[in-house]
């Protein structure tokens, strides 16, 4: 019986949340579609992909409150939040808030293992205020402001405040309760000062949800893994410089890349570590694609990866970035994945299940990830992890 649901707002989000849980015992799905999974017997951890990262901030507010008030009778939920701030937290914590008639709740969004912490109410990432990183320029989704409070209060009128671990222990929450953290131990600390009691409703980023799901004390068996595919074959649609660093390295280093508008190298042999990039407009300086744009190269790069797919490709997959993950599931027609083990900080490994046609339904392996995370190595690094 599902004992916590998740809602997350885009797709890397909610993996890298739900292995939180697995890894603890706890069976966990993550799903795009609720359908009848709330009252599955087989599911300790439901976590929804919402989409609502690039909507409006009041039809996402819309969307989060209808999925909280399908899912009241659960006894825990936790909205998950972007690790670096972006979209419509305000929003969607109220959202949260009101479906379950909350007067306040707790929000601890930090990561301390990737830098990402809070002191005084201000956002830092590696010692910087966020709007003053790469995030506070990106072309879709910029961080405009550092503090937490300025940020919460742009699309919500609860009242938002700040505590430090040891603060205001027992004081009721009246609105958002916005907490500083810089070490893993500071997001313990919470956890223990809070205790299960006030956590009905809670939020944050993966950080504060490893946390959550040591206090849930589940008792099954995180699952094993026994061998994944040697090969490596990435599809890449982001435009983040982070991974457009990691790209440009693992070329230097051997890696091949196809470009999705190839059309005789689609067709060609697959070599043991590839990238399935996205058009070239995409690592051309000074190009700013629309969102609607934005969705159809990610359309025509995940259909064709699907064409890799269906042609019998044998090797374990990585997509950065949740937009990109979720065009790829459309494109195979999948709409619940199983969350197995975090390969590395920020780097979850799943599974789905497909069926290519003209052949019997098999299971795949899935690396996924933020556009932001990782060094400039990564990708050699997990290839090298799985043997390719």
């Amino acid at each position: 019986m599902v004992k916590l649901f998740i809602i997350a707002d885009d797709f890397t989000g909610a993996l890298d949340t739900g292995v939180q849980f697995a890894a603890q015992g706890a069976a966990t799905r993550v799903v795009t579609r609720l359908e009848g999974n709330l009252t599955a017997d087989d599911i300790d951890v439901l976590v929804l992909d919402a989409e609502t990262r690039h909507l409006p901030p009041s039809d996402a507010y819309w969307v989060i409150r209808e999925a909280v008030l399908a899912a009241r009778s659960v006894p825990y939920v936790y909205k998950k939040t972007d690790s670096v701030l972006r979209g419509n937290i305000g929003a969607e914590l109220a959202a949260a808030m009101d479906a379950l008639g909350m007067m306040g709740m707790p929000f601890i969004p930090e990561l301390p293992s990737m830098g990402r912490v809070a002191r005084e109410g201000i956002y830092y990432v590696d010692g910087v205020p966020v709007s003053k990183t790469p995030l506070g320029r990106d072309p879709f989704e910029p961080v405009a402001t550092s503090d937490i409070r300025s940020i919460i209060a742009r699309q919500t009128d609860k009242p938002v405040s700040v505590r430090k671990p040891g603060e205001n222990t027992n004081v009721p929450f009246s609105g958002i309760a916005a907490y500083d953290a810089e070490t893993d131990e500071d997001l313990a600390q919470i956890g223990r000062e809070l205790g299960l009691e006030r956590l009905r409703l809670s939020a944050g980023c993966s950080g504060f949800a490893a946390v959550l799901a040591g206090l849930l004390d589940f008792q099954g068996t995180a699952p094993k893994i026994s061998s994944v595919p040697r090969a490596f074959f990435m599809i890449c649609g982001s435009v983040n410089p982070v991974t457009r660093a990691q790209i440009a390295k693992a070329v230097e280093t051997g890696f091949a890349r196809v470009w999705m508008g190839d059309k005789e190298a689609l067709n060609g042999a697959v070599t043991s570590r590839m990238i399935l990039d996205a058009n070239q407009q995409i690592d051309t300086p000074g190009i700013l694609l629309g969102d609607e744009e934005r969705l159809r190269v990610l359309g025509e790069l995940t259909s064709a990866a699907k064409g890799f797919l269906d042609r019998g490709l044998d090797a374990t997959l990585m997509c950065v970035g949740g937009d990109t993950l979720m065009a790829l599931l459309k494109a195979v027609g999948v709409s619940t994945l199983t969350p197995l083990c975090e390969i590395t900080r920020g780097v979850v490994l799943t599974s789905f299940n497909y069926a290519p046609p003209d052949s019997g339904q098999r299971t795949y392996y899935i690396l996924s990830k933020s556009g932001g995370f990782g060094n400039s190595n990564l990708l050699c690094q997990l290839a090298g992890q799985i043997g390719a």
